[in-house]
């Protein structure tokens, strides 16, 4: 297509070597079989070598070659002729396309290529084989190769060219990239061997597994691996299966490059050939070295544990639900003097004081009840020669297969406190290779023992001086610390997530597994802490979680542009409308339509950000109405104008305790998949109430649990579900949805969502008559109260104090300025950071307050704000920015006296000021 531009006239010579003979035609006037002749070799012999060729045969081969041919006038670069092929490529018609020039046909999607081809054809004459972009009719981006040679016709220079559509050939290219590439980066080790087993390719973690490079591993055979540790049946019966076309799965003990053994699980699939016969077999592998390191140890903690149960001198018994002994350790003829099976098949309340008799049968009523939580008890016993002794028992209810209730029970003579101390350290001994951090701390924070991986974790050693700062170093607030301690003692267990600064500065998380162990006579009572790192799950579950959102809100994207237009439309009208107004009462209705879409607008993209950033926070308690009010707020913005919105929320709703960014996005996933139920349009309701839980509602949910919740409803009208897809929505990936228009991930989310929060899902549906999905969430019934707004103050003013601004964008700059200045303040501007310093410079010590924007041109807010922080410390700073994240607001609130985000009010911007000017600044902070 180069020839088809005007710029492409150069001077060629009258006759082309390789088409004489065409400059006998007029090829602006000549049909395509009548330019042939130029086209076809003319001397002596070109009758011998084509006796076939005629006009005729030349345009029928023209027009039916595969490949988009065209010719076009070099001077104008208007095409003269083109095949089938060229029109197809293009998509506009032969007749569009005749006498037209590639600008006007505006076939270049990237002018500037044209260029470099022009002048490659002014100097040789011809290009082969560019690579460019062209736009078809209905705006397709084609990629083609291009292929052009001058040549002459009659008085007029022209082009021939051809256009070779690639577009298919390249996605293609791409997406076999990509999945090279995602093998290559693949975590699990993967090889690709020929049918005799050699190895024919193998990924990186292949190498990081086995110690071998693709180069030494590459055309060497798979028993390279071998150890030695199979028998040959092994491999025998390993290659009968996969050479039947099977897949084989199991576990191999192999050996490294460095000699060294590893356990793998690998799974291998056979490749059939072309022909159907198996051609390749394709083994992915993973390193289970470590889980069968800790098979063993758990085999070896389990076999030290019987041990352990067999001679400790506590009695572990276990009764039934009528408190008949089913078995007693062999402990009881220590403790008590009994024989182990003496009392096996009696009523263990025979050996019981009458005194404690009532009691001690009430805690295992209680026990059997309430199977979730250890009930303690303190009771006398009869021993084998008559006397009594006190015993400290803790029983926990074992369900069996059979359905059979069990309670184990463990009880302690606690007139021998030496014993039970020599136990602790027993116990001890055998966490001390657990990756959990355990600890035995009392409530002074003393610590009592603290396996090596709490030493690690937590810097923590026994036998230390009372810390009453240990348990709140292990909390964000004292609020938490409190209610966490409060819970230990009422129910003696406590679960839930700690936070712990590390060196490096990183916060570590860890989930928290506390039991509480009442002391013995003046004794404190002492905690057993067992703390699992979960930093790296929180962190990937923190990931998806925002890959979810931004999917969701990538969904809305469309709205969202309608929506800024929409808001956009009446502040340009309003302010052309402005020029023209004649009363102040119109200037007036003219104004506040602009603030009020300004503010439409601002707090439109407030919610998109809200719901973009992805980062959850720490649960706080809230009001779900909020939640409902700023969800339906979104949704009534983005989604389609067929839909029809409805919320509804209960005046007296009670609040909820939980992370406000997950329970958004659970509402936003919801929300979602309603509208994709209603293509053609429908209502979405959406609704909050204060329900009562119970116990046969709650029976029929996975965790859930009796008492009062807030429900939060999302009904749609749309086509609704199938019984057979209800039941399988919360899997993972199952959709029901097109390849590319879901993950079959979002149900999933929001159910793990609910459950963390405590909270139970239910769903009804019926095809055609839509959905509704109820969201159970425990709540403590403490109503928000809201109050009545105070009255709008007036503004302050100033007493003459300079204040410099600094901003980029001339309209704001003149608008802080006006406003500053009417209000009793002295201004000076700056565009950039360098203009600011410089200012101050010139004007040290009479600058009260300095507001500067955080993203500027030149020298940005930032160092700004550090050098003049260094240099004019009397000076106040205000930094203000359109782009509110956590880098932003954590620099200005450890640089700068205040910050305000972009669009701020008059009364916002004033009020700042104000109490700048009148405030001592805080000293700046070392870090």
């Amino acid at each position: 297509m180069v020839g088809m531009n005007p710029s492409l006239a150069v001077s060629v010579p009258r006759t082309n070597p390789r088409y004489p003979g065409f400059m006998n035609h007029n090829a602006l006037d000549r049909p395509l079989p009548e330019l042939a002749p130029a086209l076809a070799p003319d001397h002596p012999t070109a009758a011998d070598r084509f006796p076939c060729a005629s006009p005729e045969l030349f345009g029928r081969v023209f027009h039916t070659m595969p490949v988009a041919v065209g010719i076009s006038t070099l001077a104008e670069g208007r095409l003269l002729e083109v095949n089938q092929a060229f029109v197809e490529l293009t998509g506009y018609s032969r007749q569009e396309l005749l006498a037209k020039t590639s600008t006007e046909l505006g076939l270049w999607l990237q002018p500037p290529d044209r260029s470099p081809l022009v002048s490659v054809l002014r100097a040789r004459g011809h290009f082969d084989q560019h690579e460019v972009q062209w736009r078809a009719k209905n705006g397709e981006a084609r990629r083609v190769l291009l292929s052009a040679e001058t040549l002459s016709c009659g008085d007029v220079a022209c082009a021939i060219f051809s256009a070779h559509d690639v577009t298919a050939q390249r996605a293609g290219e791409e997406r076999l990239r990509l999945q090279d590439a995602a093998l290559a980066a693949a975590a699990n080790a993967i090889l690709l061997t020929d049918a005799q087993g050699t190895i024919l390719w193998v990924n990186r973690a292949f190498e990081r597994l086995t110690g071998y490079t693709p180069d030494e591993a590459v055309g060497q055979p798979a028993r390279l691996l071998k150890s030695g540790r199979h028998d040959a049946g092994f491999y025998r019966r390993l290659w009968h299966t996969i050479s039947s076309g099977q897949v084989w799965r199991g576990e191999f003990v192999n050996r490294r490059k460095d000699g060294t053994l590893y356990h793998e699980e690998a799974t291998i699939t056979p490749v059939p050939g072309a022909g159907g016969q198996i051609g390749h077999f394709v083994a992915i592998k993973q390193d289970i070295t470590q889980r069968k390191e800790l098979e063993a140890c758990l085999r070896r903690s389990e076999a030290h544990f019987r041990s352990l149960t067999e001679n400790m001198l506590d009695i572990i018994t276990l009764l039934d639900a009528e408190g008949v002994v089913v078995y007693q350790s062999p402990s009881v003829q220590r403790v008590l003097g009994y024989e182990p099976g003496e009392m096996v098949g009696q009523n263990v309340f025979g050996w019981v004081h009458p005194a404690d008799r009532e009691r001690t049968t009430a805690t295992l009523a209680q026990a059997v009840h309430q199977p979730d939580a250890p009930h303690r008890v303190d009771f006398r016993c009869r021993h084998q020669d008559g006397s009594w002794r006190h015993l400290e028992s803790i029983g926990r209810v074992q369900a069996r297969e059979d359905g059979r209730v069990l309670v184990v029970v463990n009880s302690r003579d606690v007139t021998q406190h030496k014993a039970v101390e020599q136990r602790m350290v027993e116990l001890a001994r055998l966490l001390d290779q657990a990756s959990d951090a355990v600890m035995v701390v009392d409530v002074n924070g003393r610590r009592h023992y603290a396996n090596p991986t709490a030493v690690r974790c937590f810097g923590a050693t026994g036998e230390e001086a009372d810390d009453p700062t240990f348990f709140s170093s292990l909390f964000p607030t004292v609020e938490q610390q409190a209610a966490a301690l409060k819970q230990l003692q009422e129910t003696g267990e406590w679960h839930g997530e700690l936070r712990l600064a590390r060196p490096d500065g990183k916060t570590a998380v860890f989930h928290g597994r506390w039991t509480l162990r009442q002391g013995e006579a003046d004794q404190p009572p002492t905690i057993l802490m067992i703390n699992t790192d979960i930093s790296e799950q929180k962190k990937l579950e923190a990931q998806f979680l925002r890959a979810q959102r931004m999917e969701a809100v990538g969904t809305l994207a469309g709205g969202i542009a309608h929506d800024l237009n929409n808001v956009l439309a009446p502040i340009l009208t309003a302010a052309d409308l402005l020029r023209t107004a004649q009363s102040s009462e119109e200037r007036a209705q003219l104004l506040e339509l602009i603030e009020v879409s300004t503010r439409r607008g601002a707090g439109l993209v407030r919610q998109v950000l809200t719901f973009a950033r992805g980062a959850g926070g720490e649960a706080v308690e809230l009001n779900p109405r909020h939640l409902l009010n700023e969800a339906r707020d979104l949704m009534r913005e983005t989604f389609p104008k067929s839909i029809a919105l409805q919320a509804r929320a209960a005046h007296d709703l009670g609040t909820v305790r939980g992370d406000p960014t997950k329970l958004h996005q659970v509402l936003l996933n919801l929300c979602v998949n309603a509208r994709d139920a209603m293509p053609a349009g429908g209502t979405l309701t959406l609704t909050a109430e204060n329900v009562v839980v119970g116990a046969e509602q709650a029976a029929g949910q996975a965790g859930a649990k009796t008492g009062p919740h807030v429900c939060l409803s999302v009904t749609d009208t749309g086509a609704g579900i199938a019984p057979e897809v209800r039941e399988r929505i919360f899997e993972p990936f199952f959709t029901t949805k097109k390849v590319g228009e879901g993950t079959g991930l979002g149900l999933s989310t929001v159910l793990g969502i609910v459950q963390s929060h405590g909270g139970f899902i239910e769903v009804t549906s019926e095809v055609g008559r839509g959905a509704c999905f109820k969201v159970y969430l425990p709540t403590q019934r403490k109503v928000e109260v809201s109050r009545p707004s105070a009255p709008r103050a007036a503004a302050p003013r100033g007493e003459g104090e300079l204040v410099l601004v600094v901003d980029d964008e001339p309209a704001l700059r003149a608008l802080a300025t006006m406003t500053l200045e009417t209000h009793g303040y002295r201004t000076l501007t700056a565009r950039d950071g360098l203009e600011a310093i410089t200012a101050c410079m010139r004007y040290d010590g009479e600058i009260r307050v300095v507001v500067t924007d955080m993203v500027m041109p030149k020298m940005a807010g930032q160092p700004t704000i550090q050098a003049i922080r260094k240099c004019f410390p009397a000076a106040r700073i205000l930094a203000t920015s359109g782009l509110v994240n956590e880098a932003t607001t954590s620099f200005a609130a450890r640089h700068a006296d205040a910050f305000l985000p972009k669009p701020y009010s008059v009364e916002q911007l004033l009020g700042t000021v104000h109490d700048l000017t009148r405030a001592r600044r805080a000293p700046e902070p070392l870090l």
